[in-house]
C-alpha cells in the first residue's frame, strides 16, 4: 500500500463520534466499517444507530434496519464492511456457536386455545405471518421452516407466468407444500441483539395471494434468554413482472382529495388496499381502470395511456385518477418503485400468539426484567405493560 493510500485511511473520522483509526479504548484500536453507499462510521457508533428502537426503513419498524446517518439511503446492519478489509462484519462462518443452534421455535398461544390458533393459521397462512415452526438444526446441515398450512408451489417456467397458464397451474399442477425445499443464505447473526437474519430461495414459486414469490427474508429477535421471539419480520419477495404485460406494476405512494396517504403494491395489475383485493383492466385504448368493490358501480379511470412495449416507467412519476365519489374526485399516485423488487412484508410479535421455544415448558411467555441487559427489558406507560429493548445514545 502507497503512503498516500494509507494517509487517506488514516484521515477519516467518525462522523458521530470524531474518532479516528489512530485512538485506542482500553488499549485496543477502534474498529470502523463501510456502508454500501461508501460511508465510514465506528462500529459502535453505526450499531448503536441501527439497533435503536425507532429505527424505521420501509415504514417498517425493525432493529438492524434504518437509514445511514450521512446519505439517508436504506441501511442494514448485516450489510456492513470492515472499513480496511472489505469483508462482511457478521458472517455464517461460526453459525455452529450460534445460541439459537439446535433449537426449534414454534407458533403457539399463550392461552392454549388451539382451536383459534389454528383458525388463524388456517385464515391468514404463512403469508400473513402466521403457522410456521423455525427449525434451526445445524448437525442436521441446515435451518427449516416448516408451514402449518400448505403453500402452493407453481411450476417453474421460462416463458413466464401468463393469467391463464396461472389457472391453469393452479388447477393441475399445483403442489401442497408443508416442509418446503429450502435454500437458506446469507445467514447472519448479531448476539448482542440476539438478531438473526436469512434470506430463503424457493425452487419454484410460490403462489399466494394472487402472487408468485421467489424469495423470502427472515429477521428474527428473540428474548435475551432465547425462550421465544420476540419480534420479526418475514420479507416475501415477488417474482418480477415485464413491464411489456403488466405496465402498471410498481410500489404506488396513492394520495386522495383530503390529504390522505396510502402505499400501494401493483403486482400483476392487482393491490390489495383495506384487505380488498382491486385488479386494475386497460381498456381498447390502453387506459387503465378498476371498480372500488365496497361501493356500488364506482369506478377509478385514468386518462393516460400505458401502451404494453411502448411505455417507459419513471420513479416519481405520476398518475392522476378520477372518480365520481365525493371527496374522491381526484387522485393521485406517485410511483415509488419500478416492476422490480415489489414485497409483502408480515410482522411478527410477542402477543397473544408467540413463537416459543419447543423445548421450554414455561407456562407464562411475556417481559421479563434483566438487570445487566438493555434488550428483552420492560416498560410500563399508562398502565400498560409492554416489552422494550433500551439503547442508550
Amino acid at each position: 500500500m502507497s503512503s498516500t493510500e494509507e494517509e487517506s485511511e488514516e484521515a477519516f473520522s467518525c462522523p458521530i463520534c470524531l474518532a479516528t483509526p489512530n485512538d485506542k479504548e482500553g488499549g485496543e484500536p477502534l474498529v470502523f466499517v463501510r456502508t454500501p453507499c461508501g460511508h465510514i462510521f465506528r462500529q459502535e457508533c453505526l450499531e448503536h444507530v441501527l439497533l435503536k428502537i425507532n429505527a424505521v426503513q420501509d415504514n417498517i419498524t425493525m432493529p438492524s434496519k434504518g437509514r445511514c446517518p450521512i446519505s439517508r439511503l436504506a441501511l442494514d446492519l448485516f450489510d456492513l464492511r470492515c472499513a480496511t478489509t472489505g469483508e462482511l462484519v457478521y458472517s455464517n462462518d461460526s453459525a455452529s456457536s450460534w445460541p439459537i443452534a439446535n433449537r426449534v421455535y414454534e407458533e403457539r398461544r399463550i392461552d392454549s386455545d388451539s382451536d383459534l390458533l389454528g383458525r388463524a393459521i388456517e385464515s391468514k397462512g404463512a403469508l400473513g405471518g402466521h403457522g410456521l415452526v423455525f427449525n434451526y438444526d445445524v448437525d442436521g446441515g441446515q435451518p427449516r421452516l416448516q408451514f402449518k398450512r400448505p403453500l402452493n408451489s407453481i411450476p417453474s417456467r421460462s416463458e413466464g407466468y401468463s393469467s391463464e397458464y396461472l389457472q391453469t397451474a393452479y388447477r393441475t399442477s399445483v403442489s401442497a407444500i408443508h416442509k418446503y425445499d429450502l435454500e437458506f443464505e446469507l445467514e447472519r447473526f448479531h448476539e448482542e441483539s440476539r438478531l438473526y437474519r436469512a434470506l430463503i430461495v424457493f425452487h419454484d414459486p410460490v403462489y399466494e395471494a394472487d402472487m408468485l414469490f421467489e424469495k423470502l427474508e427472515i429477521t428474527l429477535q428473540f428474548d435475551i434468554r432465547l425462550r421465544y421471539c420476540r419480534k420479526g419480520l418475514l420479507r416475501w419477495m415477488t417474482l418480477p413482472t415485464k413491464p411489456t404485460e403488466f405496465p402498471l406494476d410498481g410500489v404506488f405512494e396513492a394520495r386522495y382529495s383530503f390529504g390522505t396517504l396510502i402505499r400501494l403494491v401493483v403486482y400483476r395489475h392487482s393491490f390489495r388496499c383495506d384487505g380488498i383485493t382491486y385488479r386494475i383492466e386497460l381498456d381498447d385504448s390502453h387506459r387503465p381502470s378498476f371498480a372500488w368493490p365496497s361501493h356500488v358501480n364506482v369506478i377509478q379511470r385514468s386518462t393516460r395511456q400505458f401502451v404494453p412495449g411502448d411505455y417507459q416507467a419513471i420513479v416519481g412519476e405520476e398518475i392522476e385518477w378520477t372518480t365520481d365519489v365525493p371527496h374522491h374526485d381526484e387522485i393521485v399516485w406517485k410511483r415509488l418503485q419500478m416492476h422490480q423488487g415489489t414485497y409483502v412484508d408480515a410482522s411478527i410479535s410477542a402477543g397473544a400468539f408467540v413463537y416459543q421455544r419447543v423445548d421450554d415448558d414455561s407456562s407464562v411467555i411475556g417481559p421479563s426484567y434483566h438487570r445487566d441487559q438493555i434488550w428483552g427489558n420492560t416498560f410500563c406507560q399508562a398502565l400498560t405493560v409492554g416489552l422494550a429493548s433500551y439503547h442508550f445514545m
